[in-house]
């Protein structure tokens, strides 16, 4: 069974557990998402690839923000598994 992740306008991303009545985590960035791509399973271990407002790439690894972020120099248009899709100019 598959999980709903959800991207909130106070910088969160959100896990919500099954039947979508309870957060089942609840991670805070520095900034908003615009984007996501999510990639595995809760019980195997599971990557949320997140696009923010600000511009940087942020992944969370297992319910946690991970310390890897990498910035971009053009605003993402799209999230394909963990590949970002930037706009040409």
């Amino acid at each position: 069974a598959g999980q709903l992740v959800l991207g909130t306008e106070d910088s969160r991303v959100l896990l919500l557990g099954a039947g979508c009545t309870s957060v089942s985590s609840s991670i805070t960035l520095p900034a908003v998402p615009a984007l996501l791509s999510a990639a595995g399973g809760l019980d195997a271990g599971y990557r949320v690839t997140v696009a923010a407002r600000d511009g940087w790439l942020y992944s969370i690894k297992a319910g946690a923000l991970t310390r890897t972020v990498i910035q971009l120099d053009l605003q993402p248009v799209g999230l394909v598994g963990a590949a970002c899709l930037v706009q040409c100019q």
